[in-house]
């Protein structure tokens, strides 16, 4: 078995959304999806920018926290996440909100080449949970922490 590149691990069918999208719909995507967070791409599909359960959080009240914390990481057996709650009062900020307001703008990058040692040194060194991967500054695929240790896991079984 040789060096394990990000072409080998990523996920090559990456959801992603648009900078425009409210975050009432960004919540709605994420649960259809069943992922905890997605790249950010405009209308060239060049990356701008990738969003998370985690960034939803910016603009949620106290009373937003209580009701969705319990469902923030967890997952079901299947490996997708619970769903964020979508019933939210009218008017809520979420509402007139968009992605670009809450997305962290500068995602972290790869390309497919980029060795799996390379790319876990990076995330734990930015403290992110996802690399894009890219080719020509267009999303090809996706790595999350996740796949990382489903990684490590096969390696182990195949020793």
């Amino acid at each position: 078995m040789g060096v394990l590149t990000a072409e080998d691990l990523m996920q090559k069918n990456v959801a992603y959304v648009r900078p425009n999208m409210t975050v009432k719909d960004l919540i709605q995507f994420l649960n259809d999806e069943g992922i905890h967070g997605a790249p950010v791409v405009d209308g060239e599909g060049t990356v701008v920018g990738v969003v998370s359960r985690s960034d939803i959080f910016q603009i949620w009240t106290d009373e937003d926290y209580d009701v969705c914390a319990p469902t923030y990481h967890t997952m079901t057996d299947e490996g997708e996440y619970i769903d964020l709650p979508t019933n939210l009062p009218e008017g809520h900020k979420a509402e007139e909100t968009e992605v670009i307001e809450i997305m962290s703008k500068s995602p972290l990058t790869a390309s497919p080449d980029t060795t799996v040692g390379t790319l876990a040194d990076r995330m734990l060194k930015e403290k992110v949970h996802r690399v894009i991967i890219t080719k020509d500054n267009k999303v090809v695929g996706i790595i999350t922490s996740t796949d990382l240790l489903k990684a490590v896991s096969s390696y182990e079984k195949e020793l």
